[in-house]
């Protein structure tokens, strides 16, 4: 199984791009939080991150 598989159901994934920056943002010294304000805005960043849940999810279904 590989984690694209693992992740076939949209509610595994952090709700939102700042609960996914919490998330890697526990790896001391990283701030993801940080260089993704610096890049964008939240909304163009939380609607970023919704098509690539969706994307995922749709790749995960394509492999069972």
């Amino acid at each position: 199984m590989t984690d694209v598989q693992e992740l076939n159901d949209p509610a595994q994934a952090p709700a939102d791009a700042a609960a996914m920056c919490r998330i890697v943002e526990e790896v001391p010294g990283v701030r993801l939080a940080d260089l993704l304000a610096a890049l964008t805005d939240p909304a163009a960043l939380q609607h970023t991150y919704g098509q690539i849940v969706e994307a995922v999810t749709t790749a995960a279904h394509s492999l069972d």
